[in-house]
């Protein structure tokens, strides 16, 4: 949970490689947000290959890798995107002005 521009954002996340990654994280995001923990929710799927990534290498290939992303709020309907770090904060940003 971080407090970004005063709202409470959830993140939740699970490796393409978990059954049904996309659904199961779609579904912790949503009731982050449907159990009034957090404003919005942003729901992320990593690439497989990050399970194997040294922890020390892990911020550096996290901020160069292409994700799958939904960012949530109560009103919405999920909408899934492509992109780095810097999109899914486009994103968020994109939600909060």
């Amino acid at each position: 949970m971080a407090v970004m521009r005063g709202l409470r954002c959830a993140v939740e996340g699970k490796v393409a490689d978990t059954p049904n990654a996309d659904l199961v994280v779609l579904a912790q995001a949503k009731s982050r947000v449907d159990q009034g923990v957090a404003h919005l929710a942003i729901a992320v799927v990593y690439p497989t290959y990050i399970r194997s990534v040294q922890f020390s290498r892990l911020p550096q290939e996290l901020g160069s890798a292409s994700l799958k992303f939904s960012v949530l709020t109560d009103a919405d309907n999920a909408t899934w995107h492509h992109g780095s770090v810097n999109e899914i904060l486009a994103a968020f940003d994109a939600r909060t002005m």
